[in-house]
């Protein structure tokens, strides 16, 4: 029983409720001495104090917390000390080429949609076309297209069906935003007119089946 308290030394460290160790070396320099415990050779580092300290591990920490800080300083959710450092004209020039990257964006991502809308509406339409029960039995692809553009011609073959898909389109977009706010004042006109409660409960019942049609 005697030895315990010298094991529960040796096996956990010293407590941190008994007084450090005082060693007589020089203050300038970081006292070090080898743990017995570790067997692969660790060298625990104390401080003056007699506290356990480990210097690379700070050094990581701080690395780690700069490194999070850049994130999030990229990010814009904090603000850097070096971005609160930048004149105005420095950061209306980032704000300014920040701008300049969206709008270049915004064309380039246009002009893909558009290749990619009139690259592959020809070969939707043919697929259609062949789907209809069209009669192209053991024939190559490149006859098939060749007598599609034939008969239909060159228009015909690589814009069909555009025009009608414009005009829907334009429809969906007219109702989502002016033919909604007129049929809202005809709505409320007719409300007005009506002074019944069951008739206006009718009437607004119609124009919703109307305008979801």
């Amino acid at each position: 029983m005697g030895r315990q308290a010298y094991l529960n030394r040796l096996a956990l460290g010293r407590s941190p409720y008994e007084p450090p160790e005082t060693t007589t070396t020089d203050p300038s320099s970081t006292p070090r001495r080898v743990s017995s415990v570790w067997a692969d050779g660790y060298v625990q580092q104390y401080d003056a104090r007699g506290h356990p300290i480990n210097p690379e591990s700070k050094a990581l920490g701080r690395e780690l917390r700069r490194a999070k800080n850049d994130i999030l300083s990229t990010m814009g959710i904090v603000v850097s000390g070096e971005d609160r450092n930048t004149s105005p004209s420095d950061e209306q020039q980032k704000i300014n080429q920040i701008a300049a990257e969206n709008d270049f964006g915004l064309v380039i991502t246009t002009l893909d949609q558009l290749f990619v809308f009139f690259g592959t509406w020809w070969s939707s339409s043919l697929t259609g076309r062949v789907q209809t029960y069209r009669h192209y039995t053991h024939a190559a692809l490149l006859d098939v297209i060749q007598s599609e553009r034939g008969a239909t011609g060159v228009l015909g073959f690589y814009f069909a069906g555009i025009p009608a898909w414009a005009v829907s389109s334009g429809l969906a977009i007219a109702r989502d935003n002016p033919l909604k706010r007129v049929f809202a004042l005809a709505r409320d006109y007719v409300l007005d007119f009506t002074g019944n409660d069951k008739l206006s409960l009718g009437v607004r019942s119609l124009f919703i089946l109307t305008f979801s049609a």
